[in-house]
């Protein structure tokens, strides 16, 4: 197994049944906690993911490396904390949407490089190509899930090449099977073992919950590939859209002006650093009823929406914007939060918001935001 980060033991497995006192005042103020603590993490991710697209020294740029593995571990542990409250308070709930599958692959591997360096791992995404690249799915609930599947597997074994093989199930093909393999291993021995192995039954115990919720299964025994660490079966429908195909000449610079409503000065920072890259405009509200009135008078191509500020709240501020005949009233509209609440991606989406995206958002998710968006509109 692999040694895990100090802030590993923090995380315990579910508590019994009715061993909670009030778990739905817990969990909604667990959940103001976490956004709390989540959004300078973001800051500091956004700020170095900025920073190692400059030209750097090697050293420079491992010290980068570690901060951003150090912001990462600590941004995975409270989603793995808040996950773990959701289910005991019995709100985890399947909501599905339309999701580009490689997309959230490669941002669920993304949050794992630094750590797979630094541990001596890799991991191979061999995503199959029968599987359409749209598919209907609980994009929060499969985030999690390879979340905890991913690192289970880190902690069973160090330096190996782990492999996750995504393809349609046979004969059912509205089943997809996620295979976690394990080539060239070395089990981890150490003084922790039996610490390691209780955080590996913590991190399946959130995935068979969340799989059980999304109508699906884990296999985690008598597998028939002997290298076979796990398998997933969820059933994923195809998408109803077309994926977006745009040329590659086209995807460095797109000519954009967008409205940032943003009260914290560090996020702000970000979002102008990763809007400047892409070759857009900005201009910046502090709170909700800032952004209402900026909307009115200046035409937007784009207007991202922090939801909690001050004033005005970005969905009140949402629903003021699309209720007045003004330059901006059809303009896409983007939830950029911490909080990953479906209850809040439901309220953001009948305001009248066009996507729900969850900090932190680096360049490529920026970048899909704005093809979808505002490309082709």
């Amino acid at each position: 197994m692999n040694p895990a980060d100090d802030t590993d033991s923090l995380v315990s497995p579910l508590p019994p049944s009715g061993s909670r006192v009030d778990t739905q005042t817990h969990f909604l103020l667990l959940n103001n906690i976490t956004n709390e603590l989540n959004t300078p993490i973001h800051g500091i991710l956004g700020f170095v993911d900025l920073l190692l697209a400059d030209s750097l020294t090697e050293k420079q740029r491992e010290s980068l490396l570690l901060i951003r593995q150090a912001s990462v571990s600590l941004s995975n542990l409270l989603s793995q904390v808040f996950e773990i409250s959701r289910l005991g308070s019995g709100r985890a709930t399947s909501h599905h949407s339309e999701i580009n599958l490689r997309l959230l692959l490669n941002e669920v591997l993304g949050l794992f490089l630094v750590q797979f360096r630094h541990h001596g791992n890799q991991l191979e995404i061999d995503l199959h190509s029968e599987l359409p690249p749209d598919c209907t799915a609980d994009e929060l609930l499969l985030k999690q899930v390879l979340i905890n599947l991913i690192s289970a597997a880190m902690r069973c074994y160090r330096k190996a090449s782990l492999k996750l093989d995504i393809a349609a199930g046979q004969p059912n093909s509205s089943l997809i099977v996620f295979r976690v393999i394990a080539m060239d291993k070395e089990s981890w021995q150490g003084s922790n073992a039996a610490q390691q192995t209780a955080l590996i039954e913590s991190n399946l115990d959130v995935v068979r919950q969340l799989t059980n919720i999304m109508g699906g299964r884990l296999y985690t025994d008598k597998l028939a590939d002997a290298d076979d660490l796990y398998r997933l079966e969820l059933p994923l429908l195809p998408g109803e859209q077309d994926q977006v195909n745009v040329p590659e000449a086209g995807r460095s610079a797109i000519q954009a002006h967008i409205l940032i409503a943003e009260d914290n000065r560090i996020n702000q920072l970000v979002l102008e650093g990763l809007l400047g890259s892409l070759g857009c405009s900005f201009a910046i509200a502090v709170n909700g009823r800032e952004a209402v009135a900026m909307a009115a008078k200046e035409q937007f191509d784009l207007i991202l929406m922090d939801i909690r500020m001050p004033e005005l709240d970005g969905i009140e501020a949402t629903r003021s914007i699309r209720s007045v005949q003004g330059p901006n009233q059809d303009v896409p509209i983007v939830a950029v939060t911490a909080d990953a609440l479906q209850e809040q991606k439901e309220a953001c989406m009948q305001a009248g918001m066009n996507m729900y995206q969850t900090k932190p958002i680096g360049k490529k998710e920026m970048q899909s935001i704005l093809l979808q968006l505002v490309a082709h509109t």
